[in-house]
């Protein structure tokens, strides 16, 4: 479960904040605003995804998080590697660490969300030819692979 924060320029929409409904998070807007000229940013990569903020432009160029990834797990792994092959930075930090972090409440809440897990795990394989770091697609599914030979 996530919140939506939407940062508003002078005709339209700028940022996106979206947060973890199990983090508490400094509302501070200076510092925020001191982020907004940064494409992507997420905390220390220790806190995993439990927050990020993405600009208008940042989220053209990507596009959306792959819903396929439902109801939870592997969508930001998804995005980050999508930045990655564009070469866009993600920028992890200090500046934005959750006050509180209760790691995955989630689970705790709906234990189902948990139940896909391993079918989520296998479609980011399957989409990405490898987990986390060990990616060996640069196209979803390998769609840039060669045609096979017919012997």
């Amino acid at each position: 479960m996530e919140d939506a924060f939407l940062f508003r320029g002078q005709n339209s929409y700028t940022h996106a904040l979206i947060l973890n409904d199990d983090i508490t998070f400094p509302f501070d807007w200076e510092m925020l605003e001191s982020l907004a000229h940064e494409g992507f940013v997420l905390p220390p990569e220790k806190y995993d995804w439990c927050a990020f903020m993405v600009s208008r432009e940042r989220y053209k160029q990507i596009g959306c998080f792959d819903q396929g990834f439902h109801p939870a797990y592997f969508e930001g792994w998804d995005y980050a590697y999508r930045m990655k092959l564009q070469n866009l930075p993600i920028v992890n930090t200090d500046k934005f660490t959750p006050l509180k972090y209760r790691y995955a409440q989630s689970l705790q809440k709906d234990p189902s969300v948990h139940d896909n897990f391993h079918k989520l795990q296998l479609k980011y394989i399957t989409k990405w030819g490898g987990l986390k770091g060990q990616e060996q697609f640069t196209e979803p599914y390998n769609r840039n692979k060669p045609p096979c030979k017919k012997r």
